[in-house]
């Protein structure tokens, strides 16, 4: 099972064997990303300059180009306003196992979920800001 989902901004000056090293980055838990999975389809990605699908490549690499970013950025903050209305410590319901076919219930705590949610919108903001990309991994 995936630990988490990675965001990282992606400019042409990035150099391959920095990659990983110095890039701005967040985690997403997959608790929270796979809650918010059906609406995450709505954003288009591609992979070697071609388009996967829409959503995020399960197990692989995603990058969100420019002009996706905002429509990104605009569901994480429409979530973000959601959870803003939830009480201190709340269940999230997800799927576990291997083929992610049992539902579970986690106690979540408001300030964490918001704490990602804030992190994804400000990255994206710089993506947009230095005109770069995002790409999206599972680690």
């Amino acid at each position: 099972m995936t630990l988490a989902h990675q965001l990282v901004v992606i400019t042409r000056e990035n150099r391959e064997e920095n990659l990983w090293l110095d890039m701005e980055r967040v985690f997403i838990s997959d608790l929270l990303f796979c809650y918010m999975k059906d609406s995450l389809m709505w954003i288009d990605t591609r992979w070697n300059g071609k388009k996967i699908s829409s959503g995020f490549l399960e197990g692989g690499f995603s990058v969100v180009d420019r002009k996706e970013i905002e429509k990104f950025r605009s569901i994480m903050e429409q979530w973000r306003k959601l959870f803003a209305f939830s009480p201190e410590e709340f269940y999230l319901t997800g799927e576990c196992g291997v083929k992610r076919q049992l539902p579970e219930c986690v106690l979540v705590r408001k300030k964490e979920v918001l704490e990602e949610l804030n992190s994804c919108i400000q990255l994206c903001g710089k993506a947009i800001e230095k005109g770069a990309k995002l790409l999206y991994s599972e680690i």
